[in-house]
């Protein structure tokens, strides 16, 4: 359910040692306890990643809590 209008959106940048899946974790608990799968598909949606690889420096945008 959307809650007036889009999602607020966060941007953050991949630091050395970062994979997807801790981002996604973090962001997951950080909106509400959201699955951790689903998070990590909404943020490779949003950046339009063919896959779960990241590397330090990139800067990725992901959901944040409203």
């Amino acid at each position: 359910h959307e809650q007036g209008g889009a999602t607020q959106i966060e941007v953050v940048t991949v630091a050395p040692g970062d994979t997807l899946w801790g981002i996604a974790s973090d962001a997951a608990a950080a909106t509400g306890g959201d699955d951790v799968r689903d998070m990590m598909d909404r943020i490779q949606q949003l950046n339009t990643l063919d896959s779960s690889l990241v590397y330090a420096g990139q800067e990725l945008r992901i959901p944040a809590a409203d």
